[in-house]
């Protein structure tokens, strides 16, 4: 088994799109959002959902943005490209804006 790769700076694609949500800054909250998503046999993102969220706007702004997303390198089982689950923080600090643990 071969995990999906992503052939691009997945921080920069994050940081670079993210915007911080209004009411996140008006708040001055700060927090991670845990974002599930398949890499599917193609490479295309699919099916993103928080599986823990912040709220305030944070929430829908992950799922805009994971949207965008190009495409990644897919995984591979039994010599044959697949479907692959992952879950990845984004991280949002008032500091630095926009950070991704990936």
């Amino acid at each position: 088994m071969k995990e999906p790769v992503c052939p691009y700076s997945l921080e920069k694609f994050i940081r670079e799109n993210v915007k911080y949500p209004e009411e996140g800054l008006k708040n001055k909250l700060e927090g991670k959002v845990f974002v599930q998503f398949v890499v599917d046999s193609t490479g295309k993102i699919i099916k993103p959902r928080i599986i823990k969220g912040l709220g305030y706007g944070f929430d829908e702004e992950v799922l805009r943005v994971f949207q965008l997303m190009p495409d990644w390198n897919p995984g591979w089982v039994d010599g044959k490209p697949a479907d692959y689950i992952r879950v990845m923080p984004v991280e949002f600090l008032l500091s630095k804006k926009v950070k991704s643990n990936c």
